[in-house]
């Protein structure tokens, strides 16, 4: 059962925080989204108050990529405004990153995201590529704005600075 609102949407919007999620790897546009659709009402919130039986976590990356499929993402933005390293989603440390990635391919903007964080192999955006939700290969996506490179370091250098405390 998802939110009968989702089948009513002309556009879906998905804004998420940057950060590291211990279950789902990273928690970006795809995620943030995909887990907002089974109606809370129906299956309780968190979820795991299982008010109905549900499989939803037997394979958390693949019900991601498969609410993507149905439910398509007109527009991925990922903000850094509190940007999290560590393990998320309470147990990281936030601070502002000063970037922002958006993009109409969301599978292309959470395969940014995830190697901006220093994540690689993110089983949701493999699947949602094979798919054929997305881009996943860093290779065939064009980055404007701040070089990744660079965006890397500012997340390597926060890394660095919380591991000293």
């Amino acid at each position: 059962m998802v939110n009968p609102y989702i089948l009513t949407y002309e556009s879906v919007i998905s804004l998420a925080q940057h950060k590291v999620h211990e279950q789902a790897t990273v928690t970006l546009t795809m995620k943030n989204i995909a887990m907002s659709y089974p109606a809370a009402d129906y299956y309780g919130h968190p979820r795991e108050k299982q008010l109905h039986p549900h499989q939803i976590f037997s394979d958390l990356h693949g019900f991601i990529a498969g609410m993507c499929k149905r439910f398509p993402i007109s527009l991925g933005i990922i903000a850094g405004h509190p940007a999290m390293i560590a393990t998320g989603p309470i147990g990281g440390e936030t601070f502002e990153s000063g970037l922002a990635l958006a993009s109409r391919d969301c599978v292309a903007v959470d395969s940014v995201g995830a190697h901006i964080l220093g994540v690689e192999n993110v089983r949701y955006l493999e699947e949602a590529e094979r798919l054929g939700i997305g881009t996943a290969a860093l290779e065939e996506i064009r980055v404007k704005g701040t070089p990744l490179f660079e965006a890397c370091g500012i997340f390597k250098n926060n890394s660095k600075m919380f591991a000293a405390r």
